[in-house]
């Protein structure tokens, strides 16, 4: 919040004091400048469109060198309507392994993530050929902010990431041609750097 110092003269015991009084800020058109709107209009602004290699290497390490409590395994539900809480990815960090329902060639299943913070998320896939589509608890596809190919990392392909609401539940569905997928989610701080 912008303040604006106002000194004003006061006689005390024969003498001149100076004080301060905090006045809001004002804007060009001399309404008083909402803090907080500010703040969430600059949050909104920051929704990143790709992501840096600081992100990348830290997802990788997790993928490479994570310890086994980073590590965690799920299977996904083949029903993408599922109403339980779980199967879920909630723990962020974590180096998932999602077993998909199915046979043949033809694997596809959903799992669930509730952040617990509001902010930039990105999802790591290790399997170029996976088919990632993010949902709102209801059903609705998402477009993600950004879908891009990851280099330098064996263990991480592709990079999804979309801006994602505190204690919204979301569906994460996919499907390949093989049954084991490995997903890493990061919460970004910027868009080169996580939490």
């Amino acid at each position: 919040m912008k303040t604006i110092v106002r000194l004003t003269a006061i006689p005390v015991f024969g003498l001149l004091s100076a004080a301060c009084i905090a006045d809001p800020a004002w804007d060009q058109e001399g309404e008083i400048i909402d803090e907080d709107e500010q703040i969430e209009e600059a949050e909104e602004a920051l929704s990143c469109s790709s992501i840096g290699s600081t992100v990348v290497d830290h997802a990788c390490w997790h993928a490479t060198n994570g310890l086994t409590s980073d590590d965690g395994s799920v299977t996904a539900n083949a029903n993408a309507a599922f109403t339980t809480a779980n199967p879920n990815v909630n723990t962020a960090h974590t180096w998932w392994t999602v077993t998909l329902p199915g046979s043949g060639s033809s694997y596809a299943g959903t799992v669930k993530f509730r952040p617990t913070v509001s902010g930039d998320y990105v999802f790591f896939v290790k399997d170029s050929n996976a088919t990632v589509t993010l949902m709102t608890d209801g059903g609705s596809t998402i477009t993600p902010d950004f879908a891009v190919s990851v280099a330098g990392c064996t263990e991480i392909s592709r990079a999804i990431g979309e801006y994602l609401t505190a204690y919204t539940t979301y569906r994460i569905t996919l499907s390949d041609t093989t049954a084991a997928q490995n997903l890493i989610i990061e919460r970004l701080n910027g868009c080169n750097n996580y939490y």
